[in-house]
């Protein structure tokens, strides 16, 4: 019996020794604020300290929820605080899958872009390789442009004259343009 209360003293001291130690650090803020020791005042300026010390404490411990609950007037271990925490949970749960669901819809969404951006960019390679194609074919810019696109063949070209030069036996050279069958020489 005499061990047990030894042990009561030692637990009561070791509590009241933890205690005065958290007294000591209000007792020395409430000094350099300007408080002097002794009156009503200090001892008023302590405890708050120590009232704002467990309350930083036990809302520091508490979560997101509790602390949105509490905020708005629900006591802690009520039916109507769990409710008001559930209801901010599945609100929580929702919007993750809300995010997770846009993110989803967002990446189908810019592979459904890209891919209509590559045909854009092949559509407009296509119509400059025929508007190329219908140039060398002998198409004037402008006729080119115009049927660019149309799905109109390539217009056949017209055949250009050939000049050519002839050396006659006696060293003499004749120019010569052929078209068609008809040759005419000068």
């Amino acid at each position: 019996m005499r061990n047990q209360a030894i042990k009561i003293v030692c637990f009561f001291s070791i509590a009241f020794n933890a205690f005065a130690i958290d007294l000591v650090k209000h007792e020395l803020i409430c000094e350099d604020i300007g408080f002097k020791r002794k009156t009503e005042a200090f001892g008023k300026c302590v405890l708050e300290l120590v009232d704002r010390d467990q309350t930083s404490e036990s809302t520091s411990s508490i979560s997101a929820e509790d602390q949105t609950c509490q905020s708005y007037g629900f006591k802690p271990k009520t039916q109507a605080f769990s409710e008001c925490k559930f209801k901010l949970d599945m609100a929580k749960q929702e919007s993750q899958k809300a995010i997770e669901r846009y993110n989803r819809e967002k990446a189908e969404y810019d592979q459904q872009m890209a891919l209509i951006q590559r045909e854009r960019d092949k559509a407009r390679a296509m119509k400059q390789l025929e508007l190329g194609l219908r140039m060398m074919g002998g198409q004037s810019p402008v006729n080119a442009i115009n049927s660019l696109g149309t799905g109109a063949p390539i217009s056949p070209t017209t055949p250009l004259p050939i000049n050519q030069t002839i050396t006659t036996p006696s060293g003499r050279m004749i120019s010569c343009t052929t078209i068609g069958n008809n040759t005419s020489c000068n």
